[in-house]
């Protein structure tokens, strides 16, 4: 991903976009990285109507002066009502996560003045005090050159994401390079996922061809965003209806998951586990770790509800089958 369309032609027109649409508070997966982006407005207009936000803790008397401060500090005459969150998880997603995850969110703000747009970028980050958050925003151009490059790159991959996702084109000129069709990328997903299957040819091209048509009904530009992702989830079921899932409610035992491994691999599995009282997603590692044994590693398919579709892929194609899922925009993760 490049950092080149981090523009103020690119930026507006998504910001434009999410205040047309009102896609505000969704997230959007960031392809080919744990992360994703939020969308949300910060309704700096209407600081004076909002009774929960307490500037007098602050220091300030009033939302008036806060503002008045802010545009001072950052050197700008308006903000875009719109900030954008890159939120990057951790390596470690076990099903312990809820309980103590630690990720990196970075808030990105923009503000504009008369030669033009500005990248602001907060060191504080909180989802309950945002007045603490813009506090601490500074113009990106006054870090130091590495923590520039860094966040730029960050801004990048957000807006990288949430173009595709709105479906709006870059710039020209600004554009990475032309990304792979979806029907080759369809195609080599297809291969990987069957590859256990041992399909022919002829019976690839067909399946192939079936996943293609699914996936482009429905594209259009009048297409709802979150319908149309959900639906887009939806139609990607094509992918795997020629490969073993098995299904499972939101808590499982030890016992069922060794019943989902026979039934998507076809192999007898069974868990080593430290305790038998170990539930749920906190059987993945231990799933893991009993297919990597015979080649296998454990994928889940997100269907939009509180269950589990699980299927497998052999270990040495799993981080690339990630991948085309990401590109293709379906959400498919490996169970950690």
């Amino acid at each position: 991903m490049t950092a080149e369309i981090v523009t103020e032609e690119n930026v507006t027109r998504i910001l434009d976009k999410l205040l047309d649409t009102q896609t505000f508070s969704t997230e959007s997966r960031i392809p080919g990285l744990k992360g994703s982006v939020i969308a949300g407005s910060s309704y700096l207009d209407a600081y004076h109507t909002e009774e929960s936000l307490d500037f007098k803790k602050h220091g300030f008397d009033s939302a008036d002066a806060f503002l008045t401060w802010l545009l001072g500090q950052c050197g700008a005459t308006t903000f875009a009502r719109e900030h954008l969150l890159v939120v990057y998880y951790p390596e470690n997603t076990t099903g312990e996560l809820s309980k103590h995850l630690k990720w990196l969110t970075i808030p990105f703000y923009f503000a504009f003045t008369d030669k033009g747009m500005h990248i602001l970028q907060s060191t504080r980050h909180s989802y309950i005090d945002i007045i603490e958050e813009m506090k601490a925003l500074r113009p990106l151009e006054n870090v130091p050159e590495a923590d520039q490059a860094k966040a730029t790159q960050q801004l990048a991959d957000a807006l990288l994401s949430l173009g595709r996702r709105l479906r709006l084109p870059f710039a020209a000129g600004s554009a990475p390079k032309k990304a792979p069709s979806e029907e080759k990328l369809i195609k080599e997903l297809t291969a990987l996922l069957l590859k256990p299957d041992a399909k022919t040819a002829k019976e690839l091209k067909t399946i192939t061809a079936e996943a293609v048509a699914e996936l482009r009904t429905g594209s259009g530009d009048d297409e709802d965003d979150n319908d149309g992702e959900n639906s887009r989830a939806i139609r990607g079921l094509t992918l795997l209806q020629h490969v073993p899932v098995a299904h499972a409610d939101w808590k499982f035992s030890a016992a069922d998951m060794e019943s989902y491994l026979e039934e998507i691999t076809g192999q007898e599995m069974k868990l080593d586990l430290p305790r038998p009282d170990i539930l749920s997603s906190d059987l993945f590692p231990y799933a893991q770790q009993a297919m990597a044994g015979n080649g296998w590693t454990l994928l889940s398919y997100d269907t939009g509800g509180d269950s589990y579709m699980f299927f497998a892929v052999y270990t040495a194609d799993a981080d690339r089958v990630i991948r085309l899922f990401e590109q293709l925009g379906l959400p498919a993760e490996i169970c950690k």
